[in-house]
């Protein structure tokens, strides 16, 4: 090779970068690198922690830095003899500059002595070059304006963050400068002489298990979700607007609240296919629901109860005491009525005034001849004529209307309205009440109401508040239904037509003849029960969470309710309380769940020890004013600091406690303790499609923000509902995670089929298949031994066997399914790679890419595979990894899902368990909540027994001579 040729290779390459100016680089200490490599061998081992092959900006350089690391990782010497056969065997000899240019690097450095300083410059170029590229990159995303802003504003993010995650990376330190720093811990630890080294949660029991939560520690708090609270995704949900199915309702959509009055949806959780249950009422509604559902009921025996307003209940405990004991004709569950509906403004006005609407759709005619009303009241006589046009030709006779023909003269206004709502020339059984007005406001839907009753209803007993009502035309009576359950009331099957009550109060008549038999004193009706319950097979059902102080919504007129509150007793414990180093501490509240306002009331009620329904509805006692105000003042006085703002990601949630921990870094209260509610309504990266790699990306950015503040992180996480299906409903670690026995087979890029137990603490590249169907090869940043699960054996018609755990999920034909949901006959993927997984002419190895990369076209053959069988496989040791990106691997060929790394990045993992949920007839677990410490990675695991006051939403320490049931 020439001399021309070599210095070819050693030049920057023209790169077009905004305004023509060459990116930051440098490369004299990039071949200073290099000749320090191959002075001194040992000394790649002191920058590999520092540099990567793309951090060198010229891709010679990059070239010869693999050759070296590939020799490294082969355990053989670098020397001008055996780069030489790398690079060559790798087809990049020529192409870097060949003999000249390794005999320029053998000569360029003298020493190996400042090989780190060197290193140094290189990585901090590459890291500017990466800060101009992905600004570059969101300029162009932002000036094309391609795709939603919330997905652009997300990349944006990712791009900066995976930078700063990248300098954040730490390296070894001298255990001489490690021992000083924890011989002046213990020392402080011996000057206090506490059990709590930590942040004290407030709960005994469970500060003496962990010495409080440890600065820098991830602590996830799991629990059962939401109970269940499922309906199907056909089932009817009132909007302000009308009714949709459930399976429509998304984040941020509006439903109404039992208020009345719109509500934002924050979450919605789908389910998955459950048996559903038919509950039906004693006025005729129905709704379908799964058997955990909640509802909010007050039975006969909490209606006898002073103050009582009834309690929140399963289904499953409905069903086993729908009627009094001892009474089987006397129903036991009354549920709570909606309040008027406020429905949006159509926007355009109503053509008639809705009582003489009501009165025509009556006794009056929709015909051209007179028809007198039934009730020829003087009042009647008195409020028509408001209510007519003062141009309209309708006659007002004694109390008799009529809608003349057509004149040449003038057109009845009346008569022009009957006719754009299509009304006009309808028989009495032909009769129906416009939309416009079926979702017009709360008083001009009752004044419709009204002039329909005062028409044709009938005070039913001299002082009574029942109205009976019938109409020729069904379609008019069902709106009738509608009209009286959109305003609060009920609607009864009578002897002939319907009877309408409204517990509320409200007075649905206003002619004289009705008043005078109406007693506004008298007994109000007794309310709408739970008729009776029967299964209606299975369906696909969600649940949604939505932003309500009683977290109630309205569906085909029943409601629904939602509850959390251990992790808030926990905050403000710290926030009152507690004390760290002698200093008060600071509390980060990031609410994903509920407004902040809401959780402000919840803290005063757990706090004050007054009932939080109490609080809610306004009803409180003279008592309850002194707990409040004194509570308040309390809380006043704490650093605690709540953002509620909804779909937070990663990015933004560590900026805003950074800036939170740098505003009280010196202050007597610094910040001590950040808590996330809860974790799965981060908003995650959505180029990623799997929510469990979504969750993974999000608990490590937690678990670092934790490192970073030095602070603990507390994030409450949902457990999968198969806990259920257990006798012991005792959460385990296992609910968090999907795994494989140690025998597994891994398929990794350079062709290897290594068992996963031979894996733990690697990061190997593994072959993948990406969300596309494409083979890929990919690294796997975690994998671990989970511990002794039971396991299932699978069987296919390739020969291959599985043994893993029931919520290991499989690629079959319809996505990703869990073994629990397969049976014989479903198929499988299969990936079947070639035996030579290639990069050009040598093999993939790990120090080649971190990212999946694509295989040749001739490994990407994936077909399917028939499962023959599913049997239990007893107890065995199972592992799990991770594989960011594909989210995937081959289990000797058989793609199968990676779980999230939740446990694996937690410290620290709590279930809250109270078995009174499950047995309601164990008086001696009633009120007792179990604190279990599934992992503790510097500590034991155990159990913490708790008090849970569920009219406070607390949970107190239990007295010290409480024996747990089956204790001695």
């Amino acid at each position: 090779m020439n001399a021309s040729a070599s210095l070819e290779a050693v030049r920057p390459a023209p790169i077009a970068v905004p305004g023509g100016r060459i990116p930051p680089q440098n490369l004299d200490a990039e071949r200073s690198v290099l000749g320090g490599v191959l002075l001194d061998n040992a000394a790649l081992n002191e920058i590999l922690e520092l540099l990567k092959p793309e951090d060198f900006y010229r891709d010679a350089h990059r070239k010869v830095f693999e050759a070296m690391c590939a020799l490294s990782s082969r355990g053989e010497p670098i020397d001008r003899v055996t780069l030489k056969d790398e690079l060559t065997s790798l087809g990049a000899y020529e192409t870097v500059g060949g003999e000249d240019f390794i005999d320029l690097l053998d000569k360029l450095v003298p020493s190996a002595a400042n090989l780190i300083y060197y290193a140094t410059i290189v990585h901090e170029k590459a890291l500017a070059r990466r800060v101009i590229e992905a600004a570059h990159a969101i300029a162009t995303q932002g000036y094309e304006q391609a795709g939603e802003v919330g997905e652009f504003l997300d990349d944006a993010e990712r791009r900066i963050f995976a930078i700063t995650e990248e300098k954040a990376q730490s390296a070894f330190m001298h255990v001489r400068e490690i021992v000083k720093s924890t011989f002046k811990t213990i020392e402080q630890l011996y000057e206090r002489q506490e059990e709590i080294t930590g942040i004290s949660t407030g709960f005994a029991d469970l500060d003496r298990l962990t010495s409080g939560f440890q600065p820098g520690d991830l602590v996830i708090l799991a629990a059962r979700p939401s109970m269940g609270k499922a309906q199907p995704l056909d089932a009817p949900v009132l909007t302000p607007t009308g009714y949709v199915p459930m399976g429509e309702v998304r984040p941020e959509s509006l439903v109404v609240g039992a208020d009345g009055k719109p509500k934002r949806v924050l979450a919605v959780f789908p389910q998955g296919t459950k048996p559903v249950f038919r509950v039906r009422f004693t006025d005729g509604a129905t709704v379908e629901c799964c058997d955990e559902h909640l509802w909010f009921t007050t039975s006969r025996t909490e209606s006898r109860a002073p103050g009582s307003r009834g309690s929140v209940k399963r289904l499953s405990d409905i069903r086993a005491s729908l009627h009094v004991a001892g009474e089987a004709d006397r129903l036991n569950h009354r549920i709570p009525l909606v309040a008027p509906i406020e429905f949006s403004p159509r926007g355009r006005p109503l053509l008639l005034p809705p009582y003489l609407l009501g009165l025509l759709l009556g006794d009056g005619s929709l015909r051209d001849r007179s028809a007198p009303f039934s009730g020829s009241e003087e009042d009647l006589r008195e409020r028509l004529p408001p209510d007519v046009f003062a141009t309209d030709t309708v006659t007002v006779d004694g109390i008799a209307t009529a809608i003349p023909r057509k004149s040449t003269a003038r057109h009845s206004r009346t008569r022009v309205a009957l006719e754009q709502y299509g009304l006009y020339g309808l028989g009495s059984l032909e009769k129906f009440i416009p939309e416009d007005y079926l979702f017009a406001s709360a008083g001009e839907r009752l004044d419709l109401l009204r002039a329909l009753l005062d028409t044709d209803g009938e005070v039913t007993a001299p002082g009574g508040q029942i109205v009976a009502y019938s109409a020729g035309s069904q379609r008019l009576a069902k709106e009738v239904e509608w009209l009286v359950r959109s305003l609060g009331g009920l609607v009864e099957a009578g002897a002939s037509g319907v009877l309408i009550s409204f517990p509320n109060g409200i007075v649905p008549v206003s002619s004289k003849k009705h008043l005078t038999r109406w007693n506004a004193h008298a007994d109000r009706s007794g309310g709408r029960f739970i008729a009776s319950v029967e299964p209606a097979g299975e369906k696909p059902c969600q649940c949604i969470l939505i932003e309500s102080d009683d977290h109630l919504y309205v569906t085909g007129d029943f409601v629904v309710t939602h509850n959390t509150a251990y992790c808030l007793n926990v905050a403000t414990h710290v926030g009152c309380r507690a004390r760290y180093s002698g200093k008060r501490i600071g509390v980060g509240i990031f609410s994903l769940e509920m407004p902040k306002e809401q959780l402000v009331m919840r803290m005063l009620s757990s706090e004050a020890r007054v009932d939080s329904q109490r609080i809610r509805t306004g009803r409180l006692i003279e008592s309850d004013w002194p707990k409040l105000a004194h509570a308040a003042g309390g809380l006043a006085d704490a650093n605690i600091h709540i953002d509620d703002s909804p779909g937070m990601s990663a990015l933004e949630l560590r900026a805003k406690s950074r800036r939170l921990a740098g505003r009280f870094a010196d202050s007597e209260a610094p910040l001590g303790l950040i808590v996330v509610d809860y974790l799965q309504l981060m908003k995650g990266n959505e180029r990623i499609d799997s929510r469990e790699q979504q969750i993974s990306e999000i608990s490590r950015s937690l678990k670092s923000l934790a490192k970073e503040l030095n602070i603990p992180v507390l994030a409450l996480s949902q457990l999968n509902r198969s806990l259920e299906k257990r006798p012991d409903k005792r959460p385990q670690l296992s609910d968090l995670r999907e795994c494989v026995t140690g025998d597994t087979l891994v398929l990794l890029a350079d062709g290897r089929r290594t068992p996963i137990r031979e894996l733990v603490g690697q990061e190997p590249q593994v072959v993948a298949v990406a969300p596309g169907g494409g083979i890929v090869a990919a690294r796997a940043d975690k994998i671990w031994k989970v511990g002794p699960r039971p396991v299932h054996k699978l069987a296919f018609a390739s020969g291959r066997t599985l043994r893993c755990t029931s919520r290991h999920r499989l690629l079959g034909a319809a996505g990703w399914q869990q073994v629990s949901a397969l049976a014989s006959g479903d198929r499988i993927a299969l990936a079947l790679p070639t035996p030579q997984l290639e990069f050009r002419s040598g093999p993939i190895r790990a120090s080649l890419a971190t990212d999946a990369v694509a295989l040749r076209p001739a490994a990407n053959v994936v077909r399917w595979d028939r499962l023959l069988s599913i049997t239990p496989a007893g107890v065995d040791e199972v592992f799990d990894l991770t594989v960011p990106g594909p989210a995937s691997w081959l289990a000797d060929g058989i793609v199968s899902h990676n779980s999230g790394a939740l446990e694996q990045d937690a410290d620290t993992i709590i279930f809250l368990f109270r078995e009174e949920v499950y047995e309601k007839d164990k008086e001696e677990v009633k009120g007792i909540a179990e604190i279990i410490v599934g992992k503790q990675r510097n500590g034991p695991i155990g159990v913490a027994n708790a008090a849970f006051i569920h009219e406070f939403t607390r949970f107190e320490n239990l007295a010290r001579d409480y024996v747990p049931h089956g204790g001695n």
